[in-house]
């Protein structure tokens, strides 16, 4: 954000910007999470080849077994 401010108005804070992803663009983290996915039978995790590389994500066998963990892990959140 800094650094679209700094370039539109013109100025030079003189920091060294690099790229920083997190989530949906952090290959190694969505990697894991494919991974998980598949492991637990929750999803089947697919990739197309159109224009643009495109991830796909089928129910898989134990689908609705994930909401054991949901479940565990928000326990006492909202009331619960």
């Amino acid at each position: 954000m800094i650094y679209l401010c700094e370039n539109v108005i013109g100025l030079d804070f003189n920091f060294r910007y690099s790229k920083q992803a997190a989530g949906p663009f952090d290959r190694k983290l969505m990697h894991s999470i494919d991974q998980e996915f598949q492991r637990q039978g929750w999803f089947i995790v697919g990739r197309e080849k159109t224009k643009y590389a495109k991830i796909t994500y089928t129910p898989g066998e134990k689908f609705n077994s994930h909401k054991l963990y949901f479940n565990r892990y928000y326990r006492g959140v909202n009331g619960k």
